[in-house]
């Protein structure tokens, strides 16, 4: 329990302290270890993703933190000049995750550890016809300490203009797919949220507050989001969903 409990006040924002100062204290202190077997780092934290991301222009143990979690992939939708688009561009509807199954969507959870590898597959040709559009997001697991390292990682990126807001469009893209209890449990039974806070209510909760009062700025999922929001209203989709749903849901 001491050690959750240490670990949750190193993440404070208001905890923070620079890098500088840590380090220097940190020479200090293992100067004072007797017999060191090996040497050892403020950064050597036994997670080979995040010493790859380790940057000497790190703020702080949070700045650091958020490195860790940016995406990967320099090809994803959200890469490009920060000033080029701000949410929103235009106005548009997202639907959530029980209105995007009643239009026939499938929830795919995906692979890999980027959580921002969020995917919006829509049939082509004759095939669109007939086979469903795929919504492939990664899996989250929602634990007890979840909500107050999102919401530090987002308070972070709030005050720091310097830092790109991934983590708040995260935060807000979850929290237009979740709006009840009904969506946490269709995306549970799609393996792409593990929910060990309890009840759908606590987690959904969590989402629908995660993003009250904050500025998104750039909202890296527009394009996956508008493409969502568009198959949504077509009306093929939801005749195709109905049908399986009412006539074809068993053998």
């Amino acid at each position: 329990m001491k050690l959750l409990a240490i670990r949750h006040g190193l993440l404070l924002l208001e905890n923070q302290i620079p890098f500088f100062v840590l380090e220097k204290l940190f020479s200090l202190t293992i100067e004072c270890i007797p017999d060191r077997s090996h040497d050892v780092s403020l950064t050597d934290f036994g997670n080979d993703n995040l010493k790859k991301k380790v940057n000497t222009s790190d703020y702080h143990v949070l700045h650091l933190l958020h490195q860790c979690y940016l995406p990967n992939d320099e090809s994803w939708e959200g890469k490009g000049d920060e000033d080029e688009i701000e949410f929103p561009k235009k106005k548009f509807r997202f639907p959530s995750a029980s209105d995007l199954d009643l239009a026939g969507v499938k929830f795919v959870a995906g692979t890999g550890e980027d959580m921002f590898n969020v995917k919006f597959d829509k049939p082509q040709g004759l095939s669109r016809w007939f086979h469903r559009a795929r919504f492939e997001i990664p899996t989250l697991s929602i634990y007890d300490d979840t909500e107050p390292l999102l919401r530090n990682l987002i308070a972070f990126e709030q005050c720091c203009l310097a830092v790109p807001r991934y983590m708040t469009s995260y935060g807000f893209f979850m929290d237009k797919l979740i709006n009840s209890a009904e969506d946490v449990k269709l995306l549970e039974n799609a393996e792409i949220l593990h929910n060990y806070l309890g009840t759908g209510e606590e987690a959904s909760d969590l989402f629908n507050n995660i993003c009250k009062e904050v500025v998104v700025g750039r909202f890296y999922f527009e394009k996956t989001c508008e493409a969502a929001g568009n198959h949504c209203r077509e009306l093929w989709p939801r005749f195709m969903a109905s049908l399986r749903r009412d006539h074809f849901a068993n053998p």
